[in-house]
């Protein structure tokens, strides 16, 4: 049902194959999920109840798309991004989005969880504007 993970799958065992010296890990938990409905539903990494049973004490930013001047361009504003972090690092542990573009802006999201990219990192980040992208950053202000 994840045709993306299953390719990455299949690299990663390729790779293994031909390098069997030095064989990388499975990445399991930076797979995003994406619902093509309407509003689009994306998420990736952990979600808020599956941090807390971690044991993780976590810090939760929101934005919603009624603030995004190209949401309002293009007339879908409904819909929120939501950014899960560990509070006390600042990484980046989780995220899920629903509105317009969800299932493409949640690979940034999934860039910053796969690579333990911190709240800072991000905010430092300039996107353009207007964009839906830029959300993601406003979330995080």
């Amino acid at each position: 049902m994840l045709a993306h993970f299953a390719g990455y799958q299949g690299r990663l065992a390729v790779d293994n194959l031909a390098n069997p010296k030095n064989p990388k890990a499975l990445k399991s938990t930076c797979v995003p999920s994406c619902i093509f409905t309407d509003p689009e539903i994306a998420s990736v990494g952990l979600n808020e109840d599956k941090a807390v049973s971690a044991g993780i004490d976590i810090d939760i930013r929101r934005f919603d798309f009624m603030g995004s001047s190209m949401a309002r361009i293009m007339n879908e504003t409904e819909g929120l991004i939501k950014i899960i972090s560990d509070k006390k690092s600042g990484i980046v542990i989780g995220a899920s989005i629903i509105g317009p573009k969800a299932t493409e802006l949640i690979g940034i999201l999934t860039l910053a969880v796969s690579n333990s990219l911190t709240i800072k990192n991000l905010t430092e980040t300039i996107f353009a504007h207007p964009t839906l992208s830029e959300s993601i950053t406003e979330a995080l202000r």
